[in-house]
């Protein structure tokens, strides 16, 4: 799982250092589905929802049952939307839909068949995802395992270090990217409990007098001295005792092993 993570990791930094904000994420073309209990409507149910990967938006398949000489409408709404997308009609027993924020999701579909000249609409057959089961339900798809996904937001690595002699050496980095906007890391450092900073990185590659190469962190100025500061990381599955260094602002380089997920989400939801 430690290399799993560390080349996600890799591949993050390569792609905000390498790649124009706004590209999109190229994940594999995994897709997972979700069995649905089948909502009655005559001989009309819902088979099925299948996640795929996110690019720039959140992009769901649902597929459901054919009827004979029907045609299909569909529409959606999320959470934060008053009304429901434009309907849409087609020939197919499947469609996919795309929405940019992340939310809760509700889906409709209904049967329309032209009988002596007019337009006969079946009932709409309605199927709810939670923001909870789309988390779940992404993870899959991008094949992380479940609880790497929270409220939207990957939680891509991070390292700890800690060293009682050094309170400058108590430090965690943590990264995070939205499931739809994965070329944006966001980083948060904490130094002994405390949250210092957190924003957008902006990745600068470095090295150490030593030769170590590794990722700066821009933070800008520290809330408690106001003075501007510059940390780091290296992942590296062969550093032995841990998962990689953390650079220190005052330019120390630290073991750091792999933080803990719950412990990363854990700092995250202070920065909410």
């Amino acid at each position: 799982m430690k290399k799993r993570i560390i080349a996600f990791i890799m591949a993050m930094v390569m792609a905000v250092t390498a790649a124009p904000a706004g590209v999109a994420f190229a994940a594999n073309n995994a897709v997972v589905s979700t069995n649905v209990k089948a909502a009655k409507n005559g001989a009309l149910k819902i088979t099925s929802v299948k996640a795929l990967d996110p690019g720039k938006q959140y992009n769901f398949k649902y597929t459901w049952s054919k009827v004979d000489g029907a045609k299909y409408q569909y529409r959606y709404k999320t959470a934060d939307s008053a009304d429901y997308s434009k309907v849409k009609t087609t020939k197919k027993n499947s469609a996919k839909i795309s929405y940019l924020s992340y939310s809760d999701v509700t889906f409709q579909v209904r049967t329309v068949k032209t009988v002596d000249g007019k337009k006969k609409y079946g009932k709409w057959v309605t199927k709810e995802l939670t923001a909870k089961k789309v988390d779940k339900m992404l993870a899959q798809a991008l094949n992380l395992k479940d609880g790497y996904v929270k409220n939207g937001l990957i939680y891509v690595g991070g390292l700890y270090a800690s060293d009682k002699n050094n309170s400058s050496c108590d430090l965690d980095i943590a990264l995070f990217a939205y499931v739809s906007q994965t070329s944006d890391i966001c980083y948060i450092i904490q130094q002994n409990g405390k949250i210092i900073n957190y924003g957008y990185l902006k990745t600068e590659a470095q090295k150490l007098s030593d030769g170590t190469e590794y990722t700066a962190i821009k933070s800008g100025s520290d809330s408690s001295t106001g003075k501007e500061e510059t940390y780091g990381y290296v992942f590296d599955d062969k550093v032995e005792g841990g998962a990689g260094y953390v650079i220190t602002a005052d330019g120390k380089k630290v073991v750091a092993k792999e933080m803990d997920v719950q412990a990363a989400w854990d700092i995250q939801s202070v920065t909410e």
